[in-house]
């Protein structure tokens, strides 16, 4: 097992409790299909939740905020903690809140989906 930790990669990417089962099944070797929407070596490093009727979307530094179908906000942590300067609207961050705003429908999208069809697990 100590060789399986050695291959973990050292990294600042977000986390979140989706990404506790891919991590412990790939330190594990564990190579049978699983259902997760969490990943942990491969893919795109995110944290989503739901809170006061919106998506919040983490992607360090960025924070999305996503009603379902609208972005209602864009913030960088790194230079504004408490969230106070709203980016959604700034030219500069056009690219960053398009990607955002993929990443936010196409989540939302596959776990609809998913439940929808019943297909949340693996046979």
């Amino acid at each position: 097992m100590k060789k399986n930790l050695d291959k973990l990669p050292d990294t600042l990417a977000t986390v979140q409790q989706l990404s506790i089962m891919p991590m412990i099944l790939q330190v594990a070797n564990y190579k049978q299909p699983y259902f997760s929407f969490g990943s942990y070596s491969t893919g795109e490093h995110f944290a989503v939740q739901r809170q006061d009727g919106y998506y919040q979307f983490i992607q360090y530094p960025y924070v999305y905020h996503f009603d379902g179908s609208n972005g209602l906000g864009l913030f960088n942590l790194s230079k504004d903690s408490l969230m106070n300067k709203n980016l959604l609207t700034s030219n500069s961050y056009k690219s960053i809140i398009s990607h955002m705003d993929t990443l936010a429908k196409s989540f939302i999208q596959q776990y609809n989906n998913a439940l929808i069809k019943n297909t949340m697990r693996s046979d």
